[in-house]
This record gives C-alpha cells, sequence and structure tokens, in this order.
C-alpha cells in the first residue's frame, strides 16, 4: 500500500477513535455525576446551573478532552 494512503488513512482512524474515546467519557461522566434538576439539552438552563457545578462536574469533561487528544 502506498505509504502516503496509509498515513492518511491512520490520521483518519486516529480522528475517529479520539472522537469515540471523547464522547464515550462524556457520556460515562453524564451517567456516574448526573446533572441534578437541569435539563442538559436546554443549552439557557445549562449557563444557569454553570456557576452551581462542582469540581466532579468537570472532571469527566476534562479527562474526555485530555485523553481523546492521545
Amino acid at each position: 500500500m502506498n505509504p502516503i494512503i496509509k498515513n492518511i488513512l491512520a490520521v483518519l482512524a486516529g480522528v475517529v477513535i479520539g472522537n469515540v474515546v471523547n464522547m464515550g467519557f462524556i457520556e460515562l461522566g453524564n451517567f456516574v455525576v448526573p446533572i441534578e434538576g437541569v435539563d442538559a439539552s436546554d443549552m439557557e438552563a445549562l449557563k444557569k446551573a454553570m456557576p452551581n457545578f462542582g469540581i466532579e462536574n468537570f472532571i469527566f469533561p476534562f479527562l474526555a478532552h485530555a485523553l481523546g487528544t492521545l
């Protein structure tokens, strides 16, 4: 196989795997530490509730972005 095509496919595979890992951690965080009393699909409700979030609400998004880029 041509090395250029192999490299392009490797980059695309890395992007897809990184996205899957990122989304997996985000969903796991919503399952482990649910946001109580806030509709997560409503952006305005999230904006209003954000100042009341604790560190536990930010751990999984941080891990998702950090580990999804490895």
